[in-house]
């Protein structure tokens, strides 16, 4: 690593393995072998440090417990190299999946199956280093247990009341109420 030495650990014949050292500036370093301590490989094998992510903002902030929601993340630091080669990922607390890259500043998570509460979403551009930064995620069980009224004229225009569970405050960005084969329309909490 550049002119840092470190231990190595043999696992097999034809295998070593060797920690990074600390601190460390975002690059390349060259990383060789030596068997000695003195004499080291020369194939000029690259190995690239990647600062960690940084999570500014998600959009939305809150999902069903189903899962398969697309989150906008907003940050800095989500390295495109690391998404092609599938090292870019989304943690919901313990469970990871990989991120959609778009930009150094925004990345697609889809959120996966979880019970109802608010998970932990960080993010790593090598894992399992995620970022200091954890945003909050809340798995919401949405259910609707009755409508009134139950038609209306076919100009439409009729204000329909939906009682149930798991609706979100008044100020939440997305709600809304959707009839099948119409499109959507915004939705106001009461």
């Amino acid at each position: 690593f550049a002119d840092v030495v470190v231990a190595a650990r043999l696992l097999t014949a034809g295998q070593l393995e060797c920690t990074s050292p600390l601190p460390a500036v975002a690059g390349y370093v060259s990383v060789e072998v030596s068997m000695n301590g003195q004499d080291f490989s020369t194939q000029g094998h690259l190995f690239q440090l990647i600062p960690l992510p940084v999570i500014a903002a998600l959009e939305p902030f809150s999902g069903p417990t189903a899962g398969g929601t697309r989150i906008a993340v907003f940050g800095k630091g989500f390295n495109a190299r690391a998404a092609s080669l599938s090292y870019l990922m989304c943690s919901f607390n313990t469970t990871s999946f990989p991120a959609i890259w778009v930009s150094a500043t925004m990345i697609y998570c889809v959120s996966p199956p979880s019970s109802a509460g608010v998970a932990a979403l960080e993010i790593a551009n090598t894992p399992p280093s995620f970022s200091v930064q954890r945003n909050s995620f809340e798995f919401v069980h949405t259910s609707v247990a009755a409508m009134s009224p139950l038609e209306g004229p076919l100009i439409g225009g009729t204000q329909i009341t939906l009682t149930g569970t798991g609706f979100l405050p008044p100020y939440t960005l997305g709600l809304v109420c959707i009839f099948e084969d119409l499109g959507e329309t915004d939705a106001h909490a009461l």
